[in-house]
């Protein structure tokens, strides 16, 4: 895919470099031993072979260099750009540095004015640069600085140079070059922030650390549980570890939660793009910058993004004289947007364009033999056919999408995030993707629960409020029924029967925990509730495919392995299943 947007480019000469490659008994599969040398013959414009390459910028090593020496040209134009600096933008100094040296790889800066206090406080810049580059290009260094009320104006617009040289003037004593004032400022910022920027493997290993200590915790609290004759010190001293566990926890997590914004920004140059290169006229739409996420969850988000952007771009929206004709205004919206709720974030990717087909859909799915002619399913099933691999309904085949590949590697990567994806559309007024994922991978608070000599843990953000099953309701053997609290019937599962224990329960009383999912209540009916749990998440591995409705395990103190239900699987999954789902194996391992 590079190598072909490359060569779109302009006429090339590619070579690839295989001298690193050893001989076959010490090849190893997960490394890249491969590179490429790329001539272009005729002259292309550094910041097009970069746009390339611009989504795996840190997964690649790129040198770029000239052949010859690039003409120089007095084909610039001098811009005057205003905006501001807030507290939030300082305490990050590598956003403010990448911002000069973004300006300054476009042409010559020049500094008229800065905040009154210094460059080191929030308040409004004043710059000059005089570069080839055009507006958009400009505005593209601003991409990490949310909020920074850009403007950018042609030098025919700015103020008379009398007006600039008195600007000048201001703080001439201190600050002599637009240079200078760069330089001070990257300084200043640097020396008031105590900012220290840590590789994330380091931090993913610190992560795994207090994951293991969370489970030591655990540990240390049950024994002491199960010995009450352990001298008070010793009481005491657990119930300090379990507090400054729980705040070294949550630091830590803390640490590699990112604001979703930086992976937005970077759609808006793709979008304008792409709707360039398909001759549509897109406004881009980014909604809830601020939310927070695992760096880790969001390294892996933007291919997902990407194809999703694309698709949107591609076979949602129309073409202007299209949306025209259906009465529609000629330019299209596309909007990402995100939000937290509870554990979850939320991702919404959506246009206002063709909207999903469910006709088209449904005579593909029987035609490839996914669906039989007489099923009865609704649009929300029938929409989940596109993610399939190699599932497409497009008539024609672009270099974009169409060749049923790119919903199915979303779907993959939700999946292995332990996420989920729901699609929503009307036809003729858009289609809505709607991703939702864990704020983090490593380790969250669980409600944990007890059936028979099993433990299982339940998301603690999703539950609301346990009860005692009503005396009656334990009778029979329905995997489903209601329960009414104050006033409301809430359908309820009985794990004992979902998992096909095919025993009583032990207790005349079972008790049921009110789950709260996204558009409604469902009940779990356990036999005892635990409490509140620390829960460091464990990958199932290879067993994972096989147990959908549990999104992972974890390590009690006494050495047991407990379950993690995912409630939406499970719900989804008691709903298709004809029969109980036979009990996981080893869920009480000793």
């Amino acid at each position: 895919m590079f190598l072909d947007d490359l060569r779109r480019l302009g006429p090339c000469a590619i070579e690839m470099l295989d001298n690193n490659l050893p001989t076959i008994d010490k090849l190893d599969a997960e490394s890249c031993y491969l590179g490429w040398n790329i001539e272009f013959t005729e002259p292309v414009q550094e910041d097009a072979v970069r746009e390339i390459f611009q989504f795996i910028d840190g997964d690649c090593d790129l040198e770029l260099q000239p052949l010859v020496d690039a003409p120089v040209t007095d084909s610039c134009s001098e811009w005057c750009i205003t905006f501001s600096v807030t507290a939030k933008h300082l305490e990050t100094p590598a956003v403010l540095q990448s911002l000069w040296t973004e300006l300054g790889g476009l042409g010559l800066v020049t500094t008229t004015s800065q905040p009154p206090g210094g460059a080191a406080l929030p308040g409004t810049w004043k710059v000059l640069i005089k570069t080839a580059a055009n507006r958009n290009d400009i505005a593209d260094a601003f991409a990490f600085m949310p909020g920074c009320d850009l403007l950018i104006k042609t030098s025919e617009a700015i103020a008379p140079k009398s007006e600039v040289a008195a600007a000048e003037t201001v703080s001439a004593a201190e600050l002599t070059t637009g240079e200078n004032i760069r330089a001070s400022a990257i300084k200043a910022a640097a020396t008031t922030s105590d900012t220290l920027r840590v590789s994330s493997e380091r931090l993913d290993r610190l992560v795994n650390l207090i994951g293991e200590l969370v489970i030591l915790k655990s540990v240390v609290t049950a024994s002491c549980e199960l010995h009450p004759e352990i001298p008070p010190e010793l009481h005491a001293a657990s119930e300090t570890l379990q507090s400054l566990t729980t705040q070294l926890r949550d630091e830590v997590l803390n640490i590699r939660m990112m604001q979703i914004g930086q992976t937005f920004s970077k759609f808006r140059r793709l979008a304008r793009d792409l709707s360039r290169d398909l001759g549509k006229e897109v406004d881009l739409v980014l909604e809830g910058s601020e939310t927070e996420m695992d760096k880790t969850i969001l390294d892996r988000l933007n291919d997902p993004l990407v194809h999703l952007v694309r698709n949107s771009l591609d076979h949602g929206l129309e073409t202007p004289a299209e949306r025209v004709a259906a009465g529609k205004s000629p330019n299209g919206k596309l909007r990402l947007s995100a939000h937290q709720k509870g554990d979850r974030v939320i991702i919404t990717v959506s246009d206002d364009g063709r909207g999903l087909d469910p006709v088209r859909i449904r005579a593909k799915a029987i035609q490839q033999g996914l669906l039989a002619e007489d099923a009865q399913i609704s649009d929300t099933e029938l929409f989940q056919f596109v993610l399939l691999p190699g599932f497409s309904t497009a008539k024609n085949v672009s270099s974009l999408s169409g060749r049923g590949v790119g919903l199915d590697v979303v779907k993959r990567t939700i999946d292995q995030l332990r996420g989920r994806i729901e699609l929503h559309s009307q036809l003729g007024k858009g289609a809505e993707f709607r991703l939702s994922l864990p704020l983090t991978l490593a380790i969250i608070d669980g409600l944990m629960v007890g059936v028979d000599k099993d433990r299982y843990i339940l998301p603690l953000s999703l539950a609301r409020e346990a009860i005692d099953l009503p005396a009656g309701h334990h009778s029979g053997s329905q995997r489903r029924n209601l329960v009414s609290i104050r006033g409301e019937f809430i359908p309820y599962l009985r794990i004992r029967d979902i998992f096909d224990y095919g025993t009583p329960p032990p207790n005349l009383r079972e008790r049921v925990v009110i789950m709260e999912l996204e558009q409604t209540k469902l009940g779990l009916v356990v036999d005892e509730v635990f409490g509140n749990h620390q829960t460091v998440i464990k990958s199932l591995g290879w067993i994972a495919p096989s147990a959908p409705v549990f999104s992972g395990a974890t390590v009690l103190g006494d050495g047991r392995v407990a379950l993690i239900i995912d409630i939406p699987a499970l719900s989804a999954y008691a709903e298709k299943m004809p029969t109980p789902i036979a009990r996981p194996s080893g869920a009480h391992a000793g």
